[in-house]
């Protein structure tokens, strides 16, 4: 609703033009997902933890090399710097 989206943080373009608040009803609920700081701490939590097999198994390669692949849930890929491997998700659909 309108008096939600006042609680809402700003999203801003890459190039730091302030954005919209982005609505789409094909994607949601997963593109409509809130969530407050402490949800995603909690996710993250879960994510990070080595016990957690569902997490681990959304970590491995399931299409593509880990130079530039995706995940159950993440795009996978290598730093340039220094060759780290790095679970990615930009938000976008």
């Amino acid at each position: 609703s309108k008096s939600e989206l006042a609680h809402y943080a700003q999203g801003y373009s890459m190039d730091g033009t302030a954005v919209p608040y982005w609505s789409n009803e094909f994607v949601s609920p997963a593109g409509g997902i809130r969530s407050s700081v402490a949800d995603m701490l909690l996710f993250m939590q879960e994510q990070l933890n080595t016990n957690n097999k569902a997490a681990q198994l959304s970590h491995q390669v399931t299409f593509g090399t880990e130079k530039n692949g995706k995940g159950l849930l993440w795009g996978i890929d290598r730093t340039r710097a220094k060759n780290h491997l790095r679970w990615s998700h930009d938000g976008s659909t």
